[in-house]
């Protein structure tokens, strides 16, 4: 009888080994394909966003030229530089009301406060930063008539500063005195002052 010998060209071993260093390989592979992938995939993505943003930006810009030539053939430039010139007078306008006051409620005051038997002469205003300073020389019957007077000036709440210096009697036995006070500027409302 004959024996039959099984054997084979390829090891097992061998043919085994190297089947699961072919698939350990294989999957490494795979791994970078899928990055490479994810890559690809998001630069394509990115293209066409930024082609999407940008064809937007010239939609915009070219409407945006359009309605500039409709709104230069509407305002002229001409227009423009009335416009221009008109803002121009308002800020100067601004400038010099934020910088005015009115001294007439001053006037108005001493006129209704001042006794008629005192006359008051030489009166001069005087800006300082954000009052106003008033002096004024004037003449009175006696030093009674000149108290009631510099009581009736101290009733009102905006006079400042109140002072009367260089009382003396002239030849004709008339008190001669010089007056000073201050007024603050927001004061000048007509209705602020002589309340």
């Amino acid at each position: 009888m004959v024996e039959i010998i099984n054997s084979s060209f390829i090891p097992k071993s061998e043919f085994s080994s190297k089947n699961d260093n072919d698939q350990k390989r294989g999957s490494g592979v795979n791994v970078f394909f899928l990055i490479a992938l994810v890559i690809f995939l998001s630069t394509v993505i990115g293209s066409v966003w930024v082609w999407t943003w940008k064809e937007s930006l010239i939609s915009s810009n070219r409407q945006s030229k359009e309605n500039f030539a409709e709104n230069r053939e509407n305002y002229g430039i001409e227009t423009i530089k009335k416009f221009s010139d008109l803002n121009t007078r308002i800020d100067v306008g601004k400038k010099l009301l934020s910088n005015h006051y009115n001294v007439l409620p001053i006037l108005v005051f001493l006129e209704k406060h001042t006794q008629s038997n005192i006359i008051l002469n030489e009166f001069s205003l005087e800006e300082m930063e954000d009052k106003i300073f008033i002096k004024s020389s004037g003449i009175a019957p006696t030093l009674e008539d000149l108290y009631l007077q510099s009581r009736s000036y101290l009733e009102n709440k905006n006079i400042e500063d109140f002072i009367l210096s260089n009382i003396s009697r002239n030849n004709d036995k008339l008190v001669v005195f010089n007056l000073e006070f201050t007024v603050d500027k927001k004061n000048l409302t007509q209705r602020e002052f002589i309340n």
